[in-house]
């Protein structure tokens, strides 16, 4: 339940559990535990706890939990042995296992806690040791939810001089599932402690990934951990769909990670961000993506943030350390370049890379910045960043209804998965990828040297000076850029038409037919031969089952040809005369052998014309233009 800040609901919870206002967004990042719990709206007369803030009251204890992690993934052990037998600090099961009794009462089992029983499970002491100054769990509630169920057990903490320190379905469906096989009757109420089991699986996925980035032996504490320090990682940048609804806030539910791993420091990034908001989004001159070129009108109501930007290798298909950030609105400028500065800061410090850019839609972009022109590239694609959405599209539709600091370390998560399944298949992916380079390189040298066989020594000394030249300083002349403008046939039909149009200015008009000038006549005789090949190719598809719509389809096809080949022929007849008698032979010659298909009717557009045959040098030249282009 939300609750406006500072308003008391007309009725509370049945639980009377405390309530916080999920919006009030956190007051400073450097604020202490109490500042932050401060922060939070008051309700009624309720003491504001540290239990209003779990996961910040989590922060400070997180070391301690770390370090039993550690010490409990160790070979050795202190030899201690259970009551039931088992060597601690192996998790003894005695405890679940007997948790849940059935006792009778002369009719019939009733199921029945240990707690009801007066059992008392105590932390801080070896089994078998009394605690001098038990310290029960607040509310006398504690809640166990185990491999077989969810059970309330009765618990105490150490408070005397010796204490010890202790401390793919979806989780919801994970989480109902353990509740009911504590009870699939429904005739008991069973407290909802969703909420709870997702925190825990949160600090539980925080403390495998220090656990994992080698955090947990460090005798500076987790608290030293460098930024993108558990991140595991040419450079491309790609944005996604990855909306996030703006519930909850940073001070209910803050990140773990704050910027450890792939997403980068929330609050110097809305610092940097709210500081340019007023600055509009320049317009792409490379391209129409709309994107980006629409970012400034998207509508962004009640989303935190509208898509993820990333930054990915491009080689490798790897997210980088501290290259993940929520975008706003839309895909601007503004988010991606302190995403890509936050990347390559923490990614120099171990290399400097090249700056790279896509390869972009447009020709003079193409010869600057494609990947096949720069220099220690070589055949990267550049697309392996958008294979890894379809891996981490899966959980959209989940962490869109996160707060901010799940929905990070989510993420961050699944970054991490990604980036180490990569890594386990590098040397079979690097083997690969060697053993057909080894192929297609000798391959292309042969192929290369056979051509420079045909080429002038001095011109190859000149040209490979030019690209040296222009990868040391690519304000040089470009030697990839051409010197030739590529001609096209709408070019020249346009061509085409302005000269006859100015010919008609100037009194000069060459057309015999009033709507079919020469030119057009031979534009429509080459279009006609394109649909002569395509009615050959469906009459080769037809298959002696066709439907009576196919069969339409093809009839439709033919007559439409063949009143437009009629059309065409007379008006030909106009510009060409020749054409009538050649003809006439050929009609002969049919009758005697079989009759002449329509695919296959000899157009005899007149560069096709038997030799010797007189012809329009003009239309000759029409047909030439348009058919070099």
């Amino acid at each position: 339940m939300h609750y406006v800040a500072g308003n008391l609901p007309k009725k509370l919870p049945n639980d009377n559990l405390p309530f916080i206002d999920d919006w009030v967004e956190h007051a400073g990042d450097n604020g202490t535990l109490t500042e932050d719990i401060i922060d939070i709206a008051p309700v009624g007369k309720h003491k504001r706890t540290a239990a209003d803030a779990p996961l910040l009251a989590w922060i400070p204890e997180r070391q301690s939990f770390l370090d039993e992690m550690m010490h409990l993934n160790g070979y050795e052990s202190e030899g201690i042995t259970c009551l039931c037998g088992g060597v601690l600090p192996e998790f003894c099961m005695c405890i679940i296992r007997c948790i849940e009794l059935r006792c009778g009462t002369g009719h019939f089992f009733q199921r029945i806690m240990l707690k009801k029983l007066g059992v008392q499970i105590q932390l801080g002491h070896n089994p078998g040791e009394r605690c001098y100054n038990p310290r029960p769990s607040a509310g006398d509630n504690f809640v166990v939810i185990g491999l077989n169920g969810v059970h309330e057990v009765a618990l105490d903490f150490c408070g005397c001089a010796s204490a010890q320190n202790e401390s793919k379905v979806s989780a919801y469906e994970f989480y109902h599932l353990l509740a009911r096989c504590t009870d699939n009757s429904g005739l008991i109420g069973i407290k909802d402690q969703y909420s709870a089991f997702m925190r825990m699986v949160h600090q539980w996925c925080n403390l495998k990934q220090l656990g994992c980035g080698g955090r947990g032996h460090d005798p500076a504490g987790v608290n030293a951990t460098a930024k993108g320090e558990l991140g595991a990682g040419a450079t491309v940048y790609q944005m996604e769909i990855h909306i996030r609804k703006a519930v909850s806030s940073d001070t209910a539910d803050p990140s773990l990670n704050a910027g450890w791993a792939y997403f980068m420091q929330d609050h110097r990034y809305k610092s940097y961000i709210a500081d340019r908001a007023t600055k509009k989004q320049e317009q792409s001159t490379c391209v129409s993506h709309n994107a980006v070129n629409m970012a400034d009108i998207k509508s962004s109501r009640g989303l935190a943030a509208t898509g993820v930007g990333t930054i990915d290798c491009a080689r490798h298909n790897m997210k980088l350390p501290n290259g993940v950030g929520d975008l706003q609105k839309g895909e601007q400028y503004i988010n991606m370049d302190y995403i890509v500065c936050s990347a390559l800061f923490i990614f120099t410090m171990s290399m400097m890379p090249e700056w790279l850019c896509p390869p972009p839609h447009v020709d003079k972009c193409c010869t600057n910045f494609s990947f096949n022109w720069s220099r220690y590239v070589g055949q990267t694609d550049g697309e392996a960043p958008e294979w890894g959405w379809s891996n981490i599209n899966q959980v959209a539709s989940s962490t869109k209804e996160m707060g901010p600091g799940t929905h990070w370390d989510t993420l961050d998560d699944h970054f991490g998965d990604w980036n180490w399944k990569k890594i386990t298949v590098l040397g079979q992916t690097l083997h690969k990828k060697i053993v057909e380079a080894i192929k297609w390189a000798k391959e292309h040298s042969e192929t290369l040297a056979e051509l420079e066989t045909t080429i002038h020594l001095t011109l190859i000394t000149q040209w490979k000076a030019e690209i040296e030249s222009w990868e040391e300083d690519n304000s040089s002349p470009n030697p990839f850029e051409s010197w030739f403008n590529s001609v096209t046939q709408a070019a020249v039909q346009l061509q085409l038409i302005e000269l006859e149009t100015q010919e008609l200015q100037a009194g000069i008009n060459v057309s015999l037919h009033t709507d079919i000038s020469p030119s057009r006549l031979i534009t429509s005789g080459m279009d006609l031969e394109d649909q002569q090949a395509h009615l050959r190719s469906s009459l080769a598809d037809i298959s002696l089952h066709d439907t009576d719509k196919q069969k339409a389809m093809i009839q439709t096809q033919i007559t439409s040809l063949q009143q437009r080949l009629d059309a065409w022929a007379h008006i030909q007849e106009l510009y060409m005369p020749i054409v009538c008698q050649l003809r006439h032979q050929l009609s002969k010659a049919s009758r005697k052998s079989q009759e002449l298909k329509l695919e296959d009717f000899n157009l005899w557009l007149p560069l096709h014309l038997p030799a010797n045959t007189p012809v329009d040098q003009k239309l000759a030249g029409h047909e030439w233009e348009l058919r070099y282009a």
